[in-house]
């Protein structure tokens, strides 16, 4: 976790524990903003779960993590176990389930929000294969309720699992119209409660300010363009970005001498100077776009997508199943492909890799995929005796 997050935490947790309100920090005999626009979630759930476990706040960010780790792996299980028909398509899946799992819970910082927005789709899946209400309005409530947890621990982290799910809803063509109507209302509820609570946090923390004779404070938080900016430093290059917040407003300041980050033109000369790379500079735009798409399809490899591939193009989906998961992949990559693309920010992609490749194993091994590479192999085997039988006799005629 990097430090200002450790010090917001911290800070946030003390302030609770005194006065009994989330999201500020005391510092002096004033109060601070420990939010920022990007991940708010985090510093209110993070010192929720410490202060009813009675923990340290640090402590209580690896639980934090360590629960959303075990959620997903519990999804990711009960998709394999509920779908898959054979034995070695449980295991299969369990294994996998077990590995991201284990990968999520190396990260200890705001990331994981882009890992908890994909919970629910396991139910969705099982929902749409079984033809099952119950597992539907299950699955929709929690899409709704874990996307809007997700959207405030780490901003935008929902688009992904949104977009699955209504691509789902819309075109499957058993649930009739009316039961995707009660869905839709139970996915609005289930993304309301999250938000209004926040919203009643807000109210106090503002309330407790202006008690204290004080001024309700801002969230803070780095610009679009400021990432966007700093994500160039990715590769090598002629203009001296590095993958540092210094960085971009080093350069910012020598346009504007003295700017901070928090100045509104900041952002429109971060977006001037992309712009002038583009213009200016198309070779460097588009190698260092390209470097990062190359190591942003490695994550996929690496965990097992080419697997799912293979599953998909012998044992083909529904056309919109498809289209729902590389709709996801493309806007769960976004974050990696304009800034960096580390672990960190592409979790919400990799954990879609494997929810895609489980998914599309257990639908090939549940049509019989083990007889037909079975069947395959015997049938090379057979071939490959009839050949090498045939040129041991053509030689020893000789």
């Amino acid at each position: 976790m990097i430090s200002g997050r450790r010090a917001g935490l911290v800070g946030s947790y003390e302030a609770l524990k005194k006065y009994g309100v989330y999201l500020l920090s005391q510092v002096g005999d004033t109060f601070v903003p420990c939010i920022s626009v990007d991940d708010p979630g985090f510093f209110l759930y993070v010192p929720l779960l410490s202060n009813v476990l009675g923990v340290d706040v640090l402590e209580g960010a690896s639980i934090f993590v360590a629960l959303i780790s075990l959620s997903v792996g519990i999804a990711f299980a009960a998709l394999a176990i509920f779908l898959g028909r054979s034995l070695l398509a449980k295991i299969t899946g369990l294994l996998i389930a077990c590995l991201i799992a284990l990968k999520i819970n190396t990260v200890c910082d705001v990331y994981s929000g882009l890992a908890l927005a994909f919970v629910p789709l396991p139910f969705l899946l099982i929902a749409f294969e079984r033809k099952s209400y119950q597992w539907l309005f299950m699955g929709v409530f929690l899409l709704g309720f874990l996307g809007s947890v997700s959207g405030l621990i780490r901003s935008w982290s929902e688009l992904p699992v949104y977009l699955f799910g209504g691509i789902f809803l819309f075109f499957d063509p058993y649930f009739s119209k009316n039961k995707k109507l009660i869905a839709l209302l139970f996915a609005l509820m289930g993304a309301a409660l999250p938000l209004a609570h926040y919203q009643y946090v807000l109210y106090k923390k503002n309330h407790f300010l202006i008690s204290q004779q004080l001024e309700p404070v801002e969230k803070m938080g780095h610009h679009f363009w400021h990432n966007v900016y700093i994500g160039f430093g990715f590769t090598r290059n002629p203009y001296g970005i590095i993958w540092a917040d210094e960085c971009s407003v080093m350069a910012a300041r020598k346009i504007v001498p003295g700017i901070s980050e928090g100045n509104p033109e900041y952002n429109a000369i971060k977006r001037r100077q992309v712009i002038d790379f583009l213009k200016n500079d198309r070779h460097f735009f588009f190698t260092s776009l390209f470097a990062r798409f190359g190591v942003i399809v490695m994550f996929f490899l690496v965990w097992f997508g080419w697997l799912g591939l293979l599953c998909s193009y012998f044992y083909s989906k529904p056309w919109y199943q498809e289209c729902a998961f590389f709709l996801a992949f493309a806007t769960s990559a976004l974050p990696g492909l304009i800034t960096l693309p580390v672990f960190q920010y592409i979790e919400g992609f990799v954990v879609c890799t494997v929810l895609y490749v489980i998914y599309s194993l257990i639908i090939a091994l549940n049509a019989g995929m083990i007889n037909d590479v079975s069947f395959l192999f015997r049938k090379m085997l057979k071939k490959l005796y009839r050949g090498t039988k045939a040129y041991l006799s053509h030689y020893s005629d000789l």
